[in-house]
């Protein structure tokens, strides 16, 4: 069996994909790398796949065909049974709706064309809890809204759930299973993350202002669906490997979100900012960050406003049942908030995190 995959060097992938190669007996591991970052991906291979041969291919998923010239490599995709893993996309909440649609949607188009072509032996899509869009209420695994524009807070949104309609519409072609996940943060042991979003906005807000009483944004009783990276690959893994996991989807998320109110006052509180002291409106906020002045000051993208008060919970039903017994569970975001500050602190120059990989 061959392991195919897209999104390496980014740190999903760098996470996950070798997790995956200690449990499974790949003959061959390929990945599919933008010119960018190929070395990069050349430096990185040797460290975290010893004693696998790593094959490092040039190309993009945007491009058709993926970009890839080697026949060689196309004629083994296509004669050999492979296990296709597309992680690459465009994660961005202020991306274009022209760049997102590109990326996340075409690029995922040309992985099912190909992966098709191929007859792959299986195909792992990884898309993301909040293709639901501004729905309300429980969200269930196999909900996916119309892709109607007004269904959606920001293109990112729009642009996965589109995605999401094409890997279904293949599934009785190619063997499939799609997880979704919630906002991935860094490790729940260490903080450690490739990229300050997600709960990394609120303590860059607070921190910035350094103990100035700052106000809270609306009542912030909406759920905020962090999961911690380690969580999201143990799962992952483990449901991957299930062969009752074809033709559905997972949402792995956090079965007991912490509130958006919870986390303003852990991490104000783990800042050493005390507790929040008064309130502004969250339209309040969301007209003063139409000036790019104010979204400068603030550090926070507009889109991520839309999140605060949004009432929305994730059911994980087949989640639950796969990984019942394995001793995989999602870690409580009130018990690891604490490390990513720190994390925070101690790595916020730190500029290569802020790299973007597709």
């Amino acid at each position: 069996m061959q392991l195919f995959a897209t999104g390496f060097p980014g740190f999903i992938a760098q996470t996950l994909l070798p997790r995956l190669a200690e449990r499974r007996s790949f003959r061959r591991i390929i990945f599919l790398v933008e010119e960018r970052f190929l070395e990069k991906a050349r430096s990185l291979s040797p460290r975290l796949f010893p004693g696998h041969a790593v094959e490092i291919v040039s190309g993009d998923i945007v491009q058709p065909g993926l970009g890839i010239s080697d026949s060689d490599l196309l004629e083994q995709l296509r004669d050999e049974p492979s296990e296709w893993w597309h992680l690459a996309a465009l994660y961005r909440l202020e991306v274009g709706l022209e760049l997102a649609r590109r990326v996340n949607v075409e690029g995922t188009r040309n992985v099912l064309e190909l992966a098709e072509k191929s007859k792959a032996h299986r195909l792992h899509y990884i898309s993301t809890a909040y293709v639901s869009g501004k729905v309300t209420g429980r969200v269930r695994e196999d909900d996916l809204p119309e892709p109607r524009p007004e269904n959606f807070k920001n293109f990112y949104e729009q642009s996965k759930n589109e995605a999401e309609w094409l890997v279904r519409e293949k599934m009785d072609r190619i063997p499939t299973t799609i997880y979704r996940f919630g906002v991935v943060t860094g490790n729940s042991k260490t903080g450690e993350t490739a990229k300050f979003d997600g709960p990394f906005f609120t303590i860059k807000y607070l921190d910035r202002w350094g103990g100035l009483p700052l106000p809270q944004i609306g009542k912030m009783d909406a759920c905020i669906n962090i999961v911690p990276i380690d969580y999201v690959i143990a799962a992952t893994c483990e449901i991957s490997g299930q062969p009752d996991s074809v033709g559905k989807c997972f949402q792995i998320v956090d079965p007991d979100p912490i509130t958006t109110g919870e986390l303003f006052e852990i991490v104000s509180l783990e800042l050493g900012y005390g507790r929040p002291r008064w309130t502004i409106s969250q339209q309040g906020m969301e007209k003063m960050m139409r000036f790019s002045l104010v979204r400068r000051l603030i550090g926070l993208p507009r889109q991520s406003m839309a999140y605060i008060n949004h009432h929305v919970q994730f059911d994980s039903t087949n989640t639950t049942r796969a990984l019942q017994g394995t001793g995989i569970t999602c870690p409580s975001a009130r018990e690891y908030l604490p490390v990513l500050v720190r994390f925070y602190k101690e790595n916020q120059h730190r500029q290569e995190l802020h790299m973007e990989i597709r």
